[in-house]
């Protein structure tokens, strides 16, 4: 069995989220006995929806692993059409 750092890399949790977001979003919800004005409706809906954003992107960070390339320092990475510092320094002198 697989160890877990943070609660939202389970996917019993993913899925009850899943779950719960389209039982908040269902027809007897909405359509409760009070009638919702259009203005609420749409708040309530765009509120669900950026709940739901939020919550796959605490997942996504959740789930990150890093890579050997994440951890390396700035300083290791060279673009291909610059030379490095090292590269001048075994250049001798031509005059």
């Amino acid at each position: 069995m697989r160890e877990y750092d943070h609660p939202l890399q389970r996917i019993g949790i993913q899925i009850l989220l899943f779950v719960l977001s389209l039982v908040v979003i269902s027809w007897p919800i909405v359509a409760q006995s009070t009638p919702w004005s259009l203005s609420n409706l749409l708040g309530y809906l765009f509120g669900i929806w950026a709940l739901g954003v939020f919550m796959l992107y605490l997942i996504s960070r959740a789930s990150h692993r890093p890579s050997e390339q994440d951890t390396d320092s700035p300083d290791s990475i060279t673009d291909p059409g610059v030379e490095s510092p090292s590269q001048h320094s075994n250049i001798e002198d031509g005059s």
